[in-house]
């Protein structure tokens, strides 16, 4: 289990740091839908988890420059004003994103496990 909460603080910390130092939108998503199928893959019993984790860090992200006053560098003096609670909260549905990402990387962990038994099988026949 800890090493699963380490790969969960790195992939969320990956999502946070790519939302805060990027103005780029596809880039961020693309950063949390990783996220969430690399950790779907490493344990898949937990994907909701992973999901939710992942997917509220750009909400909560919002929220810290919210709440701190401390903004993104992309952003600029105009844009600087502006943000509220209820954006801050919108990005959570971000969390519908990741769930199919994480669920995705859950199920190809068994397909792969099943191939590499069948190459066993076959090198145990020959």
């Amino acid at each position: 289990m800890g090493r699963y909460l380490i790969a969960l603080l790195i992939g969320c910390g990956l999502v946070a740091m790519s939302e805060w130092r990027t103005d780029e939108d596809i880039i961020t998503m693309t950063t949390l839908l990783a996220a969430s199928f690399i950790l779907g893959f490493y344990r898949p019993r937990l994907f909701i988890f992973s999901a939710i984790c992942v997917g509220s860090v750009v909400a909560l992200v919002s929220l810290f420059a919210l709440l701190t006053g401390y903004q993104p560098v992309y952003r600029s003096g105009a844009d600087q004003v502006g943000g509220s609670l209820a954006g801050a909260a919108s990005m959570l549905v971000l969390i519908g994103a990741t769930l199919p990402a994480a669920w995705l990387g859950g199920l190809v962990r068994p397909l792969l496990h099943s191939s590499e038994a069948g190459r066993c099988q076959l090198v145990e026949r020959n």
